[in-house]
């Protein structure tokens, strides 16, 4: 469908860093914002709705017996929940939570939705100056209207909610003798100069409605929401 919105999808190797979550960043006005926020919940829900059922009939019928229970096939999962993570600049933390966490929790009683956003104390990359709201519910539009509250909640102070890396692309992730470095070397997590072969252009001065949503890298060749 053609929402208006210019989307970017970060390459099938390329995730938020310490994590195996994929990036959609989606950038326009904030109503051509909320179409693609509609319409890339629809594609991911679905395709996750549709893994599940799969792994049900897989389980509730051995090979060759339609129908029939397979012993030894491992239970079917039981997903109750839906869930997509936002991130945010880290500017942008204080709107979001509100005075006594008055903002947050309003937008997840008014859009029947669990919101938490991450710690910036447990922040495993610091240089990269940006947070995660995770956004979940049972019901699958309870969840695209808690994402559309939290884009909505970032216009309401334009310089807080400016994003400084409006790309996908983040710095391949150090790796050590015990796995992922805690403590990044200085710059790390800031885009190369010349992202997709042609120079970054400088912020505007009020930044466009763009948000950037990332969603989880199901079982392998399934693009499903975590």
């Amino acid at each position: 469908a053609t929402t208006g919105a210019r989307i970017k999808v970060s390459q099938s190797n390329e995730f938020f860093p310490c994590t195996n979550d994929r990036i959609v960043l989606v950038s326009g006005d904030l109503e051509v914002v909320r179409t693609a926020i509609s319409e890339i919940c629809r594609r991911v829900f679905e395709a996750q709705a549709a893994r599940e059922s799969a792994s049900q009939q897989q389980a509730q019928g051995g090979p060759g017996q339609p129908g029939q229970p397979d012993p030894y096939a491992a239970p079917a999962p039981v997903r109750t929940n839906r869930t997509l993570r936002v991130v945010i600049p880290a500017s942008a933390a204080g709107m979001i939570i509100g005075r006594e966490g008055q903002v947050i929790k309003t937008m997840a009683e008014e859009t029947n939705t669990r919101m938490q956003l991450s710690n910036k104390d447990d922040a495993m990359l610091p240089s990269i100056n940006e947070r995660i709201v995770t956004v979940s519910a049972e019901d699958p539009l309870c969840v695209e209207a808690g994402v559309k509250a939290v884009a909505a909640q970032l216009l309401t102070e334009p310089e807080s909610g400016r994003y400084t890396n409006m790309s996908t692309t983040y710095a391949p992730m150090p790796v050590g003798p015990r796995g992922p470095a805690a403590a990044p070397p200085p710059g790390y997590g800031v885009p190369p100069p010349q992202a997709h072969g042609y120079p970054q252009p400088a912020p505007p001065p009020y930044p466009p409605a763009g948000y950037a949503m990332s969603y989880a890298r199901g079982p392998p060749g399934y693009p499903g929401a975590g």
